[in-house]
């Protein structure tokens, strides 16, 4: 009996653990509109997410921090103080050795932004700032490590002439201590850029020559084309190749 007992008990714990949910839906808002751009699964099973929002009180975006269980729930919300009268847009994080490195940018008006770059703590306090790129619009849109422990920053650039103006990719390479060791915008060829909004959208890092991948997505003509161009590029930023994948140029 004792033996047919402890069986019982086996057998209904095994039926309690496969009874639970494998998966969660939560719905997480404290303000009017929320972007979850990046999340990070922790050791202990709970997850760090970059966010940013819109806030109805001041009629601003604001980049938040937050930390939730395993569960999905808020355990808390960090509030990344940047300045004032400008919209925050976090875009890409990755995992460091100190916690955590986010990209993303500020703008104060459409002609007007400014790319940042972020070291956080494990819990995404900040432990430092810079501010990147060309004035006086300038996105960072991507991040990734670079071999030498420091950062390649992707995203775009935008270059007046009189009223006009075209948006160019762009690169930013920081140092290990975020201090930038060269930046670099790409002209394209004409029959990709009349009117155009280009940007580096993801880049990744080839170690074993510390050049680079990457991804440059083009909207040549409006919003009626876009396309998606593969790119190498060495350590200095030069383009080694570079092919267009897209109806643009017949690939």
């Amino acid at each position: 009996m004792k033996k047919l007992f402890l069986l019982a008990i086996s057998l209904s714990s095994c039926l309690i653990l496969t009874a639970q949910p494998k998966y969660f839906e939560k719905s997480l808002a404290w303000e009017e509109i929320h972007n979850g751009r990046v999340i990070f699964e922790k050791a202990d099973g709970n997850f760090f997410v970059a966010c940013d929002v819109y806030s109805l009180d001041n009629n601003s975006w604001h980049q938040y921090n937050l930390n939730l269980d395993k569960f999905g729930n808020i355990v808390d919300n960090i509030h990344l103080d940047l300045p004032n009268g400008y919209g925050v847009a976090v875009i890409d994080g990755i995992t460091t050795e100190y916690g955590y490195a986010t990209v993303g940018y500020i703008v104060n008006q459409p002609s007007t932004s400014q790319a940042y770059f972020l070291r956080l703590t494990p819990d995404g306090a900040i432990i430092d700032t810079f501010w990147v790129g060309q004035l006086p619009a300038a996105l960072s849109y991507t991040l990734s490590r670079t071999p030498d422990g420091g950062y390649m920053l992707g995203g775009s650039v935008r270059q007046y002439s009189g009223n006009n103006f075209t948006t160019y990719p762009y690169l930013i390479r920081l140092n290990e201590q975020g201090e930038v060791v060269w930046d670099s915008d790409y002209t394209l060829p004409s029959i990709y850029c009349n009117s155009c909004i280009n940007t580096f959208a993801d880049i990744i890092t080839n170690e074993s020559d510390s050049s680079y991948y990457a991804i440059m997505m083009l909207n040549a003509y409006g919003d009626e084309t876009s396309d998606a161009m593969w790119c190498h590029i060495d350590s200095a930023g030069n383009i080694i190749d570079q092919r267009l994948i897209g109806s643009l140029g017949g690939q």
